[in-house]
């Protein structure tokens, strides 16, 4: 995906493409809060963390058919191995356990805000 930077503040850009560059880091002038990114085919996938471990939310954008396949299919996964494990606990709201379908138009972002970090932020 190529990205026109001149619709964006060169001061962003200069900030955020070592965060791109480097596969995450630091979020600048957010300590201790940190992006971990992988980048696939046609989609890539972050996370949002405080300090080193605990995630707040995982997200994936996806520009290419075969990158919302792979992008859908993680988020999928995620949702229905948290849920479960909510349902376990008996902590799982009701109506909670469905998972949307994959947008149909590209690109999309979609943001899983994991349960503890409503606890953590």
């Amino acid at each position: 995906m190529t990205v026109d930077e001149s619709k964006f503040l060169p001061e962003v850009v200069e900030c955020l493409s070592p965060l791109v560059d480097n596969s995450g880091g630091n979020i600048p002038f957010c300590s201790p809060w940190r992006v971990l990114l992988v980048k696939e085919k046609g989609c890539a996938t972050f996370d949002i963390r405080k300090g080193t471990s605990d995630i707040v939310c995982l997200n994936s954008v996806a520009w290419t058919s075969e990158g919302s396949e792979i992008a859908w299919s993680l988020m999928e996964k995620i949702h229905l191995d948290v849920s479960d494990r909510l349902s376990q606990l008996g902590m799982l709201a009701p109506g909670l356990d469905a998972f949307p379908e994959k947008p149909s138009t590209l690109p999309w972002l979609a943001t899983f805000i994991m349960p503890q970090a409503q606890c953590s932020v």
